[in-house]
Parts: structure tokens; C-alpha cells; sequence
């Protein structure tokens, strides 16, 4: 059987890039009809076989598993992952609290769930900021999971040396790392600029609606005649900054738990992040 693996998120901590990676790897299985399953979070009561469904020839591969970003900061997730799948591999990402914060923002806005300020789509996604606080979620996932069953990825490693970040993952995998995967260098899932968000909005309405149907080829198609290219401006970047106040409150609002990361990965993130803003 192969071993069980979760990349647990959260969201914009470059997880499209680690799919396209894991995708490219003879012996990693990754459901090929989509990237997320949303089961532990969203479609829990639909029962274990139903999620087994997309793992259908993974027994052959030496891992197998998901990248499930919207887990991470999900509380009841720890335990459900720890019930079916115990002995499961965990890979957490971490990225600059205040900039995963800015492009989840972004992320948000682009897709027309919310058009609101910062200060106000908070209020509305309180997990736009409340999945950087790592070190709570984290602990949550060690009441269920022995240390050694849990590794991170930090994007500034990621941006510094890619293939070195990616080769110490394949290891606590227990996978090859010799083949060469092309999505190394390649730079995914970046903030775009709507050209309507409400058409925007509306299909991701309807992709979500096909794909809690299991029509993920329908989505797929709709991918592969351009339906994303027809949606965003491809010469046009969100332009959103934080003010100088909104930074302050961040940073002081991240660097209680940041601190406690720091202390449970033994690496000085706070100084990592919050000496260079």
C-alpha cells in the first residue's frame, strides 16, 4: 500500500506549484481528476469510499495522497485525517504571514467572493488572516500526529532553491529524487485582475457546483478552451498594498505565534520575516 500524504496548506503558500510537482512524479499519485477533494472539510458525511474513489490505481505508486489547502486552519481535520489514515505523512506550508494575508486577499477579491477593503473582507473570511497564525493550527495536527509524521515547506526556500526544497520533500516521502520535474522553475497561480468580477464569481460558483457533482471533466474541458484566459486581464496585476498601519497591526498580530513557531521548528522566523518589512 502506498504511503498516505497530506499537503495541508494553507492557501497561497505556493501549493499549485507543489501539485504540478507531485503531478510530474513516477511514483507519486495525485487524484488526476482534481486537485482538491474537499473531503475532510467540506464532504466529510459522504464517507470514506467516496474519497477512496479518486485514489482508484494508487495502490501501485510507492505514495499517494492530496493537496488540501483549505485544511489546514479546518479544526475538525486533524482528528478526521488521524481516524482514517493514522499513519499519514503531513506537510505544512509557510510563508510570510502578511503577505500570504495580502495575496489570499487578493485571491478572494479576484474570484468576486468578496469586494469589500481589507479591513472589511476580514470580517467576512476571517481565514485570510487566520490561517498564518501556523503555530496554533500546527499544534492541532501534533495532538493527532507524532512529530515525525509531520514536515513543513517554507516558501522563501522554495524561492532561494526550489529544487533543494522539493528533493527534501520527495525524501520524507520516501520517493526518488532523481527525475527531473519541469514545474521546478515554473511560477503558478498568481493574483489576476478580473476583467468582470461577477462573471468571475459566477463561474467559480459553477465550477464548485460540478466539481460536488463529480463533473470535473466538464471543468476541465472548460479549462482547456481557454475559460481562464477569457476571465482575467493577462496584462494587468492587482495593484493592493497594505498601508504602513495595516503592516503594524499584522505584524503585531502574527508575531505571538510566529515567535512559538520559531520554537517549535527551530528556525527564527520572526526574524526571517518581520527585520526585513
Amino acid at each position: 500500500m502506498p504511503r498516505r500524504f497530506f499537503v495541508l496548506g494553507p492557501q497561497k503558500t505556493a501549493t499549485t506549484w507543489l501539485h504540478r510537482c507531485l503531478q510530474e512524479h513516477p511514483q507519486i499519485f495525485v487524484p488526476p481528476a482534481v486537485k482538491e477533494t474537499f473531503f475532510f472539510d467540506k464532504y466529510y458525511d459522504r464517507g470514506i469510499d467516496w474519497y477512496e474513489r479518486y485514489f482508484r490505481g494508487a495502490q501501485r505508486f510507492p505514495a499517494a495522497g492530496e493537496v488540501a489547502p483549505t485544511y489546514f486552519g479546518h479544526p475538525a481535520v486533524p482528528r478526521r485525517i488521524a481516524s482514517a489514515y493514522p499513519e499519514a505523512a503531513l506537510i505544512v506550508c509557510l510563508r510570510h504571514p502578511v503577505e500570504r494575508a495580502r495575496s489570499c486577499y487578493l485571491h478572494f477579491w479576484g474570484l468576486g467572493l468578496t469586494a469589500q477593503p481589507f479591513d472589511q473582507a476580514i470580517i467576512q473570511f476571517p481565514q485570510i488572516v487566520e490561517d498564518g497564525l501556523y503555530a496554533r493550527h500546527l499544534r492541532s495536527y501534533r495532538d493527532h500526529f507524532p512529530e515525525s509524521h509531520i514536515t513543513n515547506i517554507v516558501y522563501d526556500d522554495i524561492v532561494r532553491d526550489a529544487s533543494d526544497s522539493f528533493h527534501r520533500l520527495l525524501a520524507f516521502l520516501g520517493v526518488s529524487s532523481e527525475f527531473v520535474v519541469d514545474s521546478l522553475t515554473t511560477r503558478v497561480n498568481e493574483s489576476k485582475n478580473p476583467r468582470a468580477r461577477w462573471l468571475t464569481h459566477a463561474m467559480m460558483l459553477a465550477g464548485g457546483w460540478l466539481h460536488s457533482k463529480g463533473l470535473h471533466n466538464v471543468v476541465k474541458v472548460g479549462k482547456a478552451v481557454g475559460l481562464r484566459r477569457m476571465l482575467y486581464r493577462p496584462d494587468k496585476k492587482p495593484s493592493f498594498v497594505f498601508t504602513d498601519e495595516q503592516k503594524r497591526r499584522l505584524i503585531d498580530y502574527y508575531r505571538n505565534d510566529t515567535g512559538e513557531l520559531g520554537l517549535m521548528l527551530g528556525r527564527n522566523f520572526s526574524q526571517m520575516w518581520f527585520n526585513k518589512m
